[in-house]
């Protein structure tokens, strides 16, 4: 953590404490849109949307929400084996704090892939392979649950033939990311309750008792439309 505080120092002589910090602001909330892209994506392996417009799509809608997310405000750890500091703490180091540093997260006009003359190419090589990867895991889940359902079979007919009342299985392992998508929008709900896509345990404290949905506005049509360069509006 130390030498992550010592670069945001080096950074802040050159770029100045509030430009540094919403430029952490905007990584953590391009991090976050990517995973909930991700999501999306290896669920409708056959037809992605752009990974690239679809990240930058949801990004800068949240960077257009009066406040910041509560995610980003939290004084926590963004996973437990993350060596960076909490947002929070990084931007008190800096001498601001993350209202200012979201009043100052302007989205820009002009996107910072219009820098790169391969953007586009490495956007279409991206969603490909990520349509491979999601046509991948669906297939082992769909391969897991036939073995799990064969084992379950086994044991109740060799319980039959032994005599023994069949043995209790537990239900299915259900997807930790459950789509509900009813009105062009996207909503994941954890079976956990925690607010990542990935379902993952990243903050400290008590688990929520409840699921709680993660609902985003993105109409699907919209980001398939979307020309690179542009901003999509709601």
């Amino acid at each position: 953590m130390a030498r992550v505080i010592t670069a945001d120092a080096a950074g802040a002589q050159v770029a100045g404490g509030l430009a540094l910090g919403t430029a952490l602001l905007e990584v953590a909330g391009t991090v976050y849109a990517w995973s909930v892209s991700r999501a999306r994506l290896s669920q409708e392996p056959n037809d992605p949307p752009s990974a690239g417009q679809a990240v930058a799509w949801l990004t800068a809608n949240r960077l257009d929400a009066p406040v910041p997310p509560d995610r980003h405000a939290a004084d926590h750890l963004p996973h437990p084996i993350d060596s960076h500091p909490p947002l929070v703490q990084r931007l008190e180091r800096l001498g601001t704090t993350i209202e200012l540093a979201w009043r100052a997260a302007l989205t820009p006009n002009r996107p910072s892939a219009s820098l790169l003359p391969q953007a586009a190419e490495i956007d279409r090589r991206l969603t490909d392979r990520i349509s491979e990867l999601a046509h991948l895991i669906r297939s082992k889940a769909r391969t897991s649950d036939q073995k799990s359902e064969n084992d379950r079979s086994a044991s109740v007919a060799r319980a039959g033939q032994a005599g023994l009342p069949a043995p209790q299985h537990g239900a299915p392992h259900a997807n930790p990311i459950s789509r509900r998508d009813t009105e062009g929008t996207l909503a994941f709900s954890s079976n956990r309750g925690g607010e990542s896509p990935r379902n993952e345990r990243c903050c400290a404290g008590s688990p929520r008792s409840r699921p709680r949905p993660l609902v985003l506005p993105l109409p699907l049509a919209m980001i398939r439309s979307a020309q690179p360069g542009t901003r999509a509006s709601a």
